[in-house]
This record gives C-alpha cells, structure tokens and sequence, in this order.
C-alpha cells in the first residue's frame, strides 16, 4: 500500500505538495536573473552566484505553496545560501601542509616607528636648511660628515660655521615647539623615558 494506513481503507495518500503553477515559473524567469546580479555583485563570481540562486529555487519550488511572500524569502534565501556556498568553496581550499614562514615585520617596534614619525613631524616645521642639519645629526652625522657630504656649489659655500648656526636656530625653535606643545597638550609619551 505504498505509505497508506490501514484506517485509509485502501486509500494512497500523496505527501508530495501540489506542482507550482504558472506563477512559479513568471516569478522564476523574473527573480532569478536579479537574485544573479546581486550574487555577482557581491562576490564577483558568476559560478558561486547561479550555485546559490539554484539552491535557493530547488527549496522555493518545494515549498511554493507555503510561501507568502516569494521576493522576500528568496532574497533572505538567496543571501544564506550564498553565504552556504562560499563557506563550502573557502573549506574545499587545500591548507598549506609545511609550516608557514614567520612574518617579515614581525619583530617591528611601533613605539620606534610612533617615534620617528613624531621627529619627521617635528623636523617638517623648521626650516628648509635646519631641517636639512637636523635630519643629519638625528642620523647620527657628525659636522664634518655633514659638510663632506655636501657635493652641490651652494653647498660647498656653506661652511661649518653656518652648519652649526643652523643646528642651534633648529634645537632652539624645536624646544619652544615642543614647550608650546606641552603646554597645551601635554607632554607625549616618548619624551618621557622609563
């Protein structure tokens, strides 16, 4: 008796809900390529897209009769099967079986680099000509190295006296910027050294 009960009295009953109608298949031929243009958008990839999209058709076409509102559950649908789909293709991805590399940066100091990025700010506040000299003895340049250095004709004119003038305008106008700074703000963390 294929399923029936014996209080059927010989009876088969069908559990398969009804066939959609006509209006399925408007509704199909109308959502369909919008739920593949959202799809794409969202992913760029055509394949994922019309993979969801006929998940999400399979389970309309079954349950079509149960269903008030089709637009909206299919574009609910459309969004939790897409996001079924890739999390099925980002599992199918092969892992790399060797043990992966440390990262270049990974022992970098950002309190170093939150440093030099307050002295560049500093720096860009002076002067062409004492930025220059501040620059070279922040790297550690000696007078004469700065002045050695030196390879263009105005340059060359330049002598040690004026190098050393142009450090003591540049630390000089660097204390009262930085007096200033502390006043208003506060003193920054870097200047205060443990």
């Amino acid at each position: 008796m294929n399923g029936a009960s014996s209080a059927d009295s010989g009876r088969e009953t069908d559990h398969r809900p009804p066939a959609p109608t006509d209006e399925f298949d408007t509704f199909y031929r109308e959502m369909y390529p919008e739920l593949l243009r959202y799809g794409m958008a969202l992913t760029g990839d055509g394949q994922d897209a019309h993979d969801a999209a006929a998940e999400v058709f399979i389970e309309i076409y079954k349950r079509w009769h149960q269903i008030d509102t089709p637009r909206a559950y299919a574009k609910t649908a459309f969004k939790r099967s897409l996001l079924k789909v890739l999390r099925r293709k980002h599992k199918a991805c092969p892992m790399p079986n060797e043990e992966l590399p440390n990262p270049p940066d990974a022992g970098l100091d950002f309190r170093a680099v939150d440093e030099q990025m307050w002295v560049d700010h500093l720096l860009a506040l002076l002067p062409a000509k004492q930025r220059e000299v501040m620059r070279h003895l922040v790297a550690g340049h000696s007078y004469a190295q700065m002045i050695a250095s030196r390879r263009d004709a105005e340059a060359a004119r330049q002598n040690a006296a004026a190098v050393r003038k142009n450090a003591q305008l540049a630390r000089k106008r660097l204390r009262d910027i930085l007096a200033d700074r502390a006043q208003s703000y506060g003193q920054p963390s870097w200047m205060s050294r443990e």
